[in-house]
Protein backbone atom coordinates (compact mmCIF):
# COMPACT_ATOMS: atom_id res chain seq x y z
CA UNK A 1 0.00 0.00 0.00
CA UNK A 2 1.89 3.77 -0.56
CA UNK A 3 -0.22 5.47 1.84
CA UNK A 4 -1.23 4.60 5.45
CA UNK A 5 -4.81 5.38 5.13
CA UNK A 6 -4.79 2.96 2.06
CA UNK A 7 -2.97 0.17 4.27
CA UNK A 8 -5.04 0.82 7.05
CA UNK A 9 -8.03 0.04 4.51
CA UNK A 10 -6.73 -3.10 3.20
CA UNK A 11 -5.80 -4.55 6.45
CA UNK A 12 -9.18 -4.37 7.44
CA UNK A 13 -10.60 -5.58 4.12
CA UNK A 14 -7.97 -8.39 4.00
CA UNK A 15 -7.80 -9.36 7.71
CA UNK A 16 -4.02 -9.48 6.99
CA UNK A 17 -0.50 -7.34 7.45
CA UNK A 18 0.30 -5.54 4.38
CA UNK A 19 3.42 -3.76 3.75
CA UNK A 20 3.53 0.36 3.26
CA UNK A 21 5.62 1.63 0.75
CA UNK A 22 5.41 5.03 -0.93
CA UNK A 23 4.66 5.79 -4.26
CA UNK A 24 7.39 5.01 -7.04
CA UNK A 25 7.40 8.61 -8.65
CA UNK A 26 9.70 9.29 -5.27
CA UNK A 27 12.74 7.58 -6.98
CA UNK A 28 12.01 9.88 -10.53
CA UNK A 29 15.42 11.46 -10.67
CA UNK A 30 14.59 14.90 -11.63
CA UNK A 31 15.91 16.60 -15.09
CA UNK A 32 15.47 19.18 -17.28
CA UNK A 33 16.41 17.93 -21.00
CA UNK A 34 14.34 19.74 -23.26
CA UNK A 35 14.21 23.61 -24.42
CA UNK A 36 10.99 24.12 -22.73
CA UNK A 37 11.71 22.81 -19.28
CA UNK A 38 15.08 24.60 -19.39
CA UNK A 39 13.74 28.00 -20.24
CA UNK A 40 10.94 27.24 -17.70
CA UNK A 41 13.72 26.11 -15.26
CA UNK A 42 15.75 29.16 -16.09
CA UNK A 43 12.73 31.44 -15.66
CA UNK A 44 11.64 30.68 -12.10
CA UNK A 45 15.68 31.07 -10.88
CA UNK A 46 15.58 34.39 -12.67
CA UNK A 47 12.46 35.03 -10.65
CA UNK A 48 13.65 33.95 -7.33
CA UNK A 49 16.92 35.05 -7.81
CA UNK A 50 15.34 38.60 -7.98
CA UNK A 51 13.57 38.26 -4.46
CA UNK A 52 10.30 36.87 -5.84
CA UNK A 53 8.28 33.74 -4.55
CA UNK A 54 6.86 31.72 -7.23
CA UNK A 55 3.78 29.65 -7.20
CA UNK A 56 3.33 26.98 -9.55
CA UNK A 57 0.14 26.51 -10.05
CA UNK A 58 -1.78 23.46 -11.75
CA UNK A 59 -5.86 22.38 -12.60
CA UNK A 60 -6.69 19.55 -13.53
CA UNK A 61 -9.47 19.03 -16.19
CA UNK A 62 -11.02 16.14 -14.25
CA UNK A 63 -11.72 18.13 -10.53
CA UNK A 64 -12.68 21.07 -13.18
CA UNK A 65 -15.27 19.57 -14.82
CA UNK A 66 -16.86 18.16 -11.68
CA UNK A 67 -17.87 21.61 -10.53
CA UNK A 68 -20.28 24.36 -11.37
CA UNK A 69 -19.73 26.98 -14.11
CA UNK A 70 -17.65 29.79 -12.72
CA UNK A 71 -14.99 27.75 -11.23
CA UNK A 72 -12.45 28.46 -13.08
CA UNK A 73 -13.22 32.39 -12.84
CA UNK A 74 -13.20 31.84 -9.13
CA UNK A 75 -9.86 30.27 -9.23
CA UNK A 76 -8.30 33.08 -10.87
CA UNK A 77 -9.98 35.97 -9.03
CA UNK A 78 -8.19 34.28 -5.87
CA UNK A 79 -4.84 33.47 -7.82
CA UNK A 80 -4.96 37.26 -8.94
CA UNK A 81 -5.21 38.53 -5.69
CA UNK A 82 -2.32 36.36 -4.39
CA UNK A 83 0.03 38.02 -6.91
CA UNK A 84 -1.48 41.20 -6.43
CA UNK A 85 -0.60 41.05 -2.94
CA UNK A 86 3.24 41.28 -3.48
CA UNK A 87 4.42 42.47 -6.24
CA UNK A 88 7.39 40.21 -5.93
CA UNK A 89 5.12 37.12 -6.56
CA UNK A 90 5.28 35.61 -9.69
CA UNK A 91 3.57 31.81 -10.90
CA UNK A 92 4.18 29.29 -13.55
CA UNK A 93 1.38 27.47 -15.11
CA UNK A 94 2.23 23.50 -15.16
CA UNK A 95 -0.08 20.89 -17.09
CA UNK A 96 1.35 17.87 -15.87
CA UNK A 97 -0.96 15.42 -17.77
CA UNK A 98 -1.41 16.53 -21.22
CA UNK A 99 -4.28 14.61 -22.50
CA UNK A 100 -6.45 16.53 -24.70
CA UNK A 101 -10.27 17.98 -23.75
CA UNK A 102 -11.27 17.87 -19.95
CA UNK A 103 -9.69 15.18 -19.65
CA UNK A 104 -5.87 16.49 -19.32
CA UNK A 105 -5.01 20.04 -17.79
CA UNK A 106 -4.16 21.78 -20.94
CA UNK A 107 -8.05 23.39 -21.32
CA UNK A 108 -8.19 24.61 -17.75
CA UNK A 109 -4.86 26.18 -17.45
CA UNK A 110 -5.90 28.16 -21.01
CA UNK A 111 -9.19 29.09 -19.47
CA UNK A 112 -7.05 29.90 -16.43
CA UNK A 113 -4.54 31.72 -18.35
CA UNK A 114 -6.86 34.00 -20.37
CA UNK A 115 -8.79 34.84 -16.81
CA UNK A 116 -6.04 36.02 -15.07
CA UNK A 117 -5.43 40.38 -15.90
CA UNK A 118 -2.85 40.93 -18.85
CA UNK A 119 -1.05 43.20 -17.02
CA UNK A 120 0.53 40.32 -14.76
CA UNK A 121 1.60 38.76 -17.75
CA UNK A 122 5.27 39.82 -17.20
CA UNK A 123 5.13 37.59 -13.78
CA UNK A 124 3.18 34.59 -15.36
CA UNK A 125 4.95 32.03 -17.00
CA UNK A 126 3.07 29.24 -19.20
CA UNK A 127 4.92 27.00 -21.01
CA UNK A 128 2.40 24.76 -23.26
CA UNK A 129 4.54 22.47 -24.75
CA UNK A 130 4.35 18.66 -24.04
CA UNK A 131 7.06 17.85 -21.10
CA UNK A 132 8.33 14.57 -19.93
CA UNK A 133 7.31 13.64 -16.22
CA UNK A 134 11.20 14.30 -15.46
CA UNK A 135 10.70 17.78 -17.07
CA UNK A 136 8.13 18.74 -14.90
CA UNK A 137 9.97 17.19 -11.49
CA UNK A 138 12.91 19.40 -12.25
CA UNK A 139 10.64 23.09 -12.53
CA UNK A 140 8.42 21.65 -9.56
CA UNK A 141 12.11 21.64 -7.79
CA UNK A 142 12.68 25.66 -8.74
CA UNK A 143 9.45 27.32 -7.05
CA UNK A 144 8.22 28.36 -3.38
CA UNK A 145 5.18 26.14 -3.19
CA UNK A 146 2.80 24.29 -5.60
CA UNK A 147 -1.10 24.57 -6.06
CA UNK A 148 -2.34 20.82 -7.42
CA UNK A 149 -5.10 18.57 -8.81
CA UNK A 150 -2.85 16.18 -9.62
CA UNK A 151 -0.68 13.60 -6.74
CA UNK A 152 2.06 12.79 -9.06
CA UNK A 153 2.61 16.70 -9.80
CA UNK A 154 2.38 17.17 -5.79
CA UNK A 155 4.85 14.22 -5.17
CA UNK A 156 7.03 15.96 -7.71
CA UNK A 157 7.04 19.06 -5.17
CA UNK A 158 7.69 16.68 -1.99
CA UNK A 159 10.41 14.85 -3.23
CA UNK A 160 12.51 17.93 -3.53
CA UNK A 161 11.17 19.48 -0.37
CA UNK A 162 8.64 22.10 -2.16
CA UNK A 163 5.32 22.51 0.03
CA UNK A 164 2.36 21.10 -2.52
CA UNK A 165 -1.26 22.53 -1.72
CA UNK A 166 -4.09 20.27 -3.10
CA UNK A 167 -7.35 20.44 -4.52
CA UNK A 168 -9.01 16.90 -3.87
CA UNK A 169 -10.71 14.61 -6.28
CA UNK A 170 -9.82 11.34 -4.25
CA UNK A 171 -8.97 10.15 -0.74
CA UNK A 172 -5.75 9.55 -2.23
CA UNK A 173 -4.33 13.22 -1.64
CA UNK A 174 -5.12 12.62 2.36
CA UNK A 175 -2.78 9.24 2.15
CA UNK A 176 0.23 11.36 0.44
CA UNK A 177 -0.06 13.76 3.70
CA UNK A 178 -0.26 11.79 5.87
CA UNK A 179 2.80 9.96 4.89
CA UNK A 180 4.35 12.99 6.03
CA UNK A 181 2.41 14.20 8.96
CA UNK A 182 0.86 17.19 6.43
CA UNK A 183 -2.18 19.44 7.89
CA UNK A 184 -3.85 21.63 6.03
CA UNK A 185 -2.53 21.11 2.45
CA UNK A 186 -5.57 19.89 1.15
CA UNK A 187 -8.76 21.84 0.25
CA UNK A 188 -12.20 20.62 -1.41
CA UNK A 189 -12.55 22.10 -4.84
CA UNK A 190 -16.35 22.77 -3.85
CA UNK A 191 -14.93 25.19 -1.05
CA UNK A 192 -13.21 27.55 -3.72
CA UNK A 193 -16.61 28.52 -5.43
CA UNK A 194 -17.54 29.97 -1.62
CA UNK A 195 -14.71 32.84 -2.08
CA UNK A 196 -12.14 33.46 -0.20
CA UNK A 197 -11.23 29.48 0.77
CA UNK A 198 -8.03 29.22 -1.61
CA UNK A 199 -6.61 32.73 -1.31
CA UNK A 200 -6.72 32.28 2.19
CA UNK A 201 -4.97 28.71 2.31
CA UNK A 202 -2.54 30.17 -0.38
CA UNK A 203 -1.33 33.10 1.86
CA UNK A 204 -0.85 30.65 4.94
CA UNK A 205 0.87 28.39 3.12
CA UNK A 206 3.20 30.86 1.52
CA UNK A 207 4.08 32.48 4.48
CA UNK A 208 5.15 28.83 5.96
CA UNK A 209 6.81 27.70 2.64
CA UNK A 210 10.44 27.65 4.22
CA UNK A 211 9.40 25.97 7.03
CA UNK A 212 7.24 23.51 5.65
CA UNK A 213 9.86 22.61 3.05
CA UNK A 214 12.50 22.30 5.75
CA UNK A 215 10.16 19.69 7.92
CA UNK A 216 9.61 17.84 4.31
CA UNK A 217 13.12 17.51 3.78
CA UNK A 218 13.43 15.90 6.90
CA UNK A 219 11.33 12.89 6.23
CA UNK A 220 12.14 12.75 2.73
CA UNK A 221 15.24 9.83 3.28
CA UNK A 222 12.19 8.15 5.24
CA UNK A 223 10.02 8.18 2.76
CA UNK A 224 12.30 6.61 -0.30
CA UNK A 225 13.58 4.06 1.42
CA UNK A 226 9.25 3.50 2.13
CA UNK A 227 9.51 3.83 -1.80
CA UNK A 228 12.23 1.43 -2.48
CA UNK A 229 10.38 -0.91 -0.17
CA UNK A 230 8.49 -2.01 -3.60
CA UNK A 231 10.99 -3.82 -4.88
CA UNK A 232 11.83 -5.80 -1.70
CA UNK A 233 10.43 -8.99 -2.72
CA UNK A 234 12.38 -9.52 -5.62
CA UNK A 235 15.62 -9.47 -3.32
CA UNK A 236 16.57 -12.69 -0.74
CA UNK A 237 18.03 -10.43 1.44
CA UNK A 238 17.13 -11.75 4.79
CA UNK A 239 16.59 -15.87 5.43
CA UNK A 240 12.85 -15.94 5.30
CA UNK A 241 12.58 -13.84 1.72
CA UNK A 242 15.33 -16.36 0.42
CA UNK A 243 13.33 -19.30 0.61
CA UNK A 244 10.86 -17.13 -1.56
Amino acid sequence: ARDPISADRMENTLDRPVRLVADLAFLLEPAADGDTARETVEWCRSRRAAGDTVLGVNLSGHTIRTLPDGAIKAIAVQIEAWLSADPARSCVLLPHDTRPGMVGDGVALDQLFAALPSDLNARIRYPRAAMQTWELKAIAGEVNLILTGRMHLAIAALGQGIPPLCLLYQGKFEGLMAHFGLIGMTLDPQEVMRGGALGDRLGKTTARAADLGAYIRSRLPTIRNLALDNFAGFLPDTPEDSGR
